[in-house]
């Protein structure tokens, strides 16, 4: 299991603009979002929601990410992710997030320089397989 905080990111008016997947400072994590973007732009991951839980899955990775969001967040973040809804007009681009551990952002075309906010982290949960 990753140890990591999920940040929705907003731009200055508060609107949604992405997602930031930030590691803890312990060396699966870390390893996980140095893979995670390039794996995401290759191809050989994936990234979705089902039901209410937010899931990265990386082939080259140690582990796998998962975050339990509440309907609404689901809602939000299933539709970035699949580009639909509110979001079916928009391109993402995938960057490396520069904060003190690796991490990765997901997030409209043109808003990569949006910063992350951690005001409210969403926790990744323990997953035994």
């Amino acid at each position: 299991m990753i140890d990591a905080e999920l940040c929705l990111l907003r731009d200055e008016e508060g609107g949604f603009v992405g997602i930031s997947v930030l590691a803890e400072a312990e060396n699966m994590a870390e390893r996980f979002c140095e893979l995670m973007p390039h794996a995401l732009e290759g191809d050989p991951a994936s990234v979705g929601v089902q039901e209410q839980t937010l899931f990265f899955v990386c082939s080259g990775a140690p582990a796998a990410c998962y975050f339990d969001l509440d309907e609404e967040t689901a809602k939000l973040v299933r539709d970035f992710i699949n580009m639909e809804g509110d979001f079916s007009d928009f391109d993402q681009s995938i960057c490396e997030d520069n904060s003190l551990t690796p991490g990765f952002k997901i997030v409209i075309s043109g808003k990569e320089d949006v910063e992350t906010r951690n005001s409210s982290p969403i926790r990744s949960r323990r997953v035994i397989c």
